[in-house]
């Protein structure tokens, strides 16, 4: 598939040549119900990404690659009733060709899946808002036996939003983040470890002690990364006191005991009311180095105008910086055609040196609903994010909807990008290039000529015909045209 910019009328301006940010854009131009504009999918010059067809037909919330003895496969969890049309709930398996359930599944929304040994062998566990697989009770959260799914000591009591797994010295066990009372029948708050025999608290849990009953404290995030002093396990999500410590949406848990992690790039002018949050933390490479990234929701309430802003910080080792930001705004009676917005970032992935923001942005103007937009997607290889797809048409002056973005690597075959929003997944695989297929037809062949014909002589960055890269149409174009004569591969 070969699309662009310049016939794409509202497209965004790429830039310096960033080819990643080209390659998303058109792999979005792919899936008609997405309808984002596009630009020119290569792959990183090996190919081009289509997508993956007769997925889940819900959303998806994680991924991961396990190997159940079968060999790895990619396994995934969300919101949905079948997956390559085979009924799947709520968690499918994808061996490369074929779509296929995991036993009976899980009765409601798997938020959560991770690969971790608790000293009985490697397993897969899914966490999220479920009570059962088929006739087997199991409490938001169950564990894949390689035949059906089956409890773990008693399960959660509320939701699970994230697993993750910490191995060696005392912060090795599972752990469970979310929003709960309680694990294995005991009190926890919050947070919750599975050491491979039962559940335990973690240092009393997280807190948001302002309303009854810790009204809003919750997990939303959880990644083990060493912070130069050993392997940490960082969690963030809203709360204001992790164990008997101050901690602001993000702490740090060594084994024994709290400590904070800095101060989030979050407005506190309401404190001790805290209207931000961590939505997600990703460990990313930058320049070689891993860095920790958070994503966050903020919101401030005036008056009258009242904000929300979505946000992109990275933790430098002594302080954290803001590297994406994206503010809209709501009024409260203003004149009717004031424009209305909302925005909240909700994931953060790389493949490579290039980092993909998925920052659910909204902004209704009520008197020229033409101009309305949501769903937003932030590509960047050079540290400046740029604008790399949007969906016009919504007038809904509702909050924006939960947009997720990952990456994962294919035990054989190229890297996976995967984009997802409620009632809808789009996942994309690289494919052998057929670039001098310019009518996308499958075929290289005479049609394709008349279109590089059109286009003689032209040049720029990214004009259609241009298959050398060189910056114009021209004899060279031609000769690898003509290489390329026949049915693509």
């Amino acid at each position: 598939m070969r699309v662009n910019m310049q016939r794409a009328p509202g497209s965004t301006d790429a830039g310096q040549g960033r080819r990643w940010l080209l390659v998303m854009v058109a792999v979005l131009l792919i899936a008609s119900d997405w309808s984002w504009a596009g630009g020119v999918a290569d792959c990183g010059g090996e190919g081009q990404w289509v997508p993956i067809p007769n997925g889940p037909n819900g959303q998806v919330h994680s991924m991961v690659t396990f190997d159940d003895g079968g060999g790895p496969v990619t396994v995934a969890g969300g919101t949905f009733t079948t997956a390559g049309g085979a009924p799947c709930s709520n968690v499918a398996r994808w061996d490369g060709q074929v779509w296929s359930p995991l036993g009976a599944g899980l009765n409601g929304t798997v938020r959560s899946l991770v690969v971790h040994d608790d000293g009985t062998g490697v397993a897969l566990y899914a966490g999220g808002q479920f009570s059962a697989s088929g006739s087997t009770a199991a409490s938001n959260v169950a564990r894949w036996n390689g035949t059906q799914w089956e409890p773990v000591g008693g399960g959660i009591g509320g939701v699970v939003n994230i697993l993750a797994s910490a191995t060696g010295g005392s912060i090795a066990g599972l752990y469970a983040g979310g929003d709960f009372d309680s694990a294995g029948g005991q009190p926890a708050k919050n947070l919750a470890k599975w050491n491979g025999s039962q559940w335990q608290q973690v240092g009393g849990g997280v807190t948001y002690p302002l309303g009854p009953d810790d009204w809003g404290a919750e997990v939303h995030a959880i990644v083990v990364h060493d912070l130069g002093s050993g392997p940490r396990v960082v969690l963030g999500g809203r709360f204001t006191r992790a164990g008997t410590i101050e901690a602001i949406c993000i702490a740090q848990w060594d084994g024994a005991s709290f400590s904070s992690l800095g101060w989030l790039p979050l407005d506190l002018t309401d404190s001790p009311s805290i209207n931000g949050w961590v939505t997600s933390l990703a460990v990313l490479l930058r320049d070689g180095i891993p860095r920790l990234h958070a994503t966050l929701t903020d919101n401030d309430f005036g008056l009258q105008l009242y904000s929300s802003a979505a946000r992109l910080a990275s933790w430098s080792g002594q302080d954290w910086a803001t590297e994406f930001e994206r503010t809209e705004y709501w009024c409260f009676g203003c004149p009717p055609c004031f424009p209305q917005g909302s925005a909240a970032a909700y994931g953060v992935a790389a493949l490579g040196d290039v980092r993909y923001l998925a920052a659910s942005v909204r902004r209704t103007y009520p008197c020229d609903p033409a101009q309305s937009y949501s769903q937003r997607l932030f590509v960047s290889s050079d540290g400046v994010f740029e604008l790399a797809a949007d969906q016009p048409g919504f007038s809904s002056p509702a909050e924006p909807s939960d947009l997720r973005v990952g990456v994962f690597d294919r035990i054989t075959s190229p890297p996976v990008i995967w984009m997802s929003k409620p009632g809808e997944t789009l996942i994309l695989t690289c494919e052998p290039a057929c670039i001098a297929d310019l009518d996308d037809d499958g075929v290289v062949g005479g049609a394709d000529i008349a279109v590089l014909l059109g286009y003689w002589g032209l040049s720029g960055k990214n004009v259609v015909g241009d298959l050398t890269g060189d910056g114009t149409v021209n004899g060279a174009d031609l000769s690898v045209l003509l290489g390329s004569w026949g049915p693509c591969p």
